[in-house]
């Protein structure tokens, strides 16, 4: 049923298949051509300097497997920041089919979703994208716990369906805090933020980012 016969071959097809598959094979089938010379000669050397030499081509392996297997891994496992979404307001997009590209983010980065409803003819919506301009480090901190989607609010285009399943805005820019699922957190009113003058209070965004943000949940 399968089964080997004893004077059968054994089917190495299969299990070199898995080798040429494993990390650094290649490296080391061609060093196995050259291995047996390099062991002859260097081991006419003296003591100490035959001992230097293998221990310089243990560190070039070592070298060449971090180099081709372990850091391309960690690079690859790094939590994912960026967003594919524009971080503008625009009358044209479709808010609905913007968040399912946001919640799909969302869950592969492990983030909640900030909603900033707002638009060009807002004053205070373009102070907030200049704070964040200018304080990089609550930038970094946002983009790290939340993608961020811009909801177009104004004359040309009050996306009025799609808002009306949040609480009602009371002014621009509005923020809006859901789960990965599209859940809403928390609706935050921006002037609560404001420095009184044409900008906002670091402290009180960084309070906002950091009580909301995934990491918290």
């Amino acid at each position: 049923m399968g089964r080997q016969k004893p004077d059968e071959p054994a089917d190495t097809k299969s299990d070199n298949k898995s080798q040429a598959k494993l990390p650094g094979y290649c490296f080391l089938q061609a060093s196995k051509s050259t291995s047996h010379a390099f062991a002859s000669a260097v081991t006419a050397l003296p003591g100490p300097l035959r001992q230097a030499c293998f221990a310089m081509k243990r560190f070039l392996l070592i070298v060449f497997l971090l180099a081709t297997v372990v850091l391309p891994t960690l690079a690859g496992s790094k939590k994912d920041s960026s967003s594919t979404l524009p971080h503008t307001y625009d009358a044209t997009r479709d808010p609905a089919k913007d968040l399912a590209v946001a919640i799909a983010e969302a869950h592969a980065t492990d983030r909640n979703i900030l909603l900033d409803v707002g638009g060009t003819w807002c004053k205070w919506c373009g102070y907030l994208d200049k704070f964040f301009t200018d304080h990089a480090d609550l930038r970094e901190l946002r983009d790290k716990n939340f993608v961020v989607m811009y909801v177009n609010f104004g004359a040309d285009n009050k996306n009025d369906k799609f808002l009306a399943q949040f609480p009602k805005l009371k002014g621009c820019p509005h923020l809006y805090v859901l789960t990965a699922d599209g859940k809403l957190l928390k609706s935050q009113d921006t002037s609560d933020l404001e420095d009184g003058k044409s900008s906002y209070v670091p402290e009180k965004v960084r309070a906002f980012l950091t009580e909301y943000g995934r990491e918290k949940q």
